[in-house]
């Protein structure tokens, strides 16, 4: 690929991944105004800490795996570690959370579901906003 080409794709990516973080910013505020209803600082906790670690692991992922989809570095095994490293962090720490009970465990699900939330926003904005052409 050409330079001018390269930094135009790293350039609409990481506009992309941005709308992707707000949108599941948003998503995470919507979860967390819900999670009002039921008037239990556990369950808002829970949403709010799933939240976060959610959006966190978003943002680390893409960060390590910038270097392969942007730049075009070949994925090598320092890649496939830091990967494999950040995911079971990851898991340790939703096991942790979930082992000491510190917050409602429905409302931390439904805080990590932010980003899955912010994905599917992104689907379907980019989907009505570029329609596919009719044949």
């Amino acid at each position: 690929m050409p330079a001018m080409e390269t930094e135009n794709f790293r350039n609409e990516s990481r506009q992309w991944l941005r709308s992707i973080e707000r949108k599941s910013l948003a998503a995470a505020c919507v979860l967390l105004l819900g999670s009002l209803v039921y008037r239990s600082a556990l369950i808002s906790l829970g949403v709010a800490l799933g939240s976060a670690l959610s959006i966190i692991n978003f943002r680390l992922l893409w960060k390590i795996a910038e270097p392969a989809f942007i730049m075009g570095i070949k994925p090598h095994g320092k890649l496939a570690l830091k990967i494999i490293v950040k995911m079971i962090g990851l898991l340790g720490v939703i096991l942790l959370v979930v082992y000491l009970d510190v917050v409602n465990v429905l409302g931390f699900l439904a805080g990590l579901s932010s980003v899955v939330l912010g994905i599917v926003l992104e689907g379907i904005v980019h989907l009505y906003r570029y329609p596919r052409p009719q044949n």
